[in-house]
């Protein structure tokens, strides 16, 4: 799924960060070939919505491994 479909979807989410959010709100898509890119509205800034774009893209390719059971140990014995 692209990051605009998961966008719209509402599976991506942040915590109102001021930064994150200006950056977001100051971009706007810009049709490109097959696709689209993020573009600035006016003097604003987009980087942050590039972050958040290639943060998930590496997300979704690359899932953390599953995780193991935690184990449980002893004592150490001097020795």
């Amino acid at each position: 799924m692209a990051f605009a479909d998961l966008v719209d979807a509402r599976l991506v989410a942040h915590r109102s960060d001021p930064l994150q959010t200006a950056h977001v709100v100051g971009a706007q898509k810009l049709p490109e070939g097959d696709g689209w890119r993020f573009v600035r509205q006016g003097a604003a800034h987009c980087d942050g919505a590039y972050a958040t774009a290639g943060a998930v893209h590496v997300a979704v390719m690359h899932p953390p491994p599953p995780r193991e059971r935690p184990r449980i140990l002893g004592p150490r014995t001097p020795g």
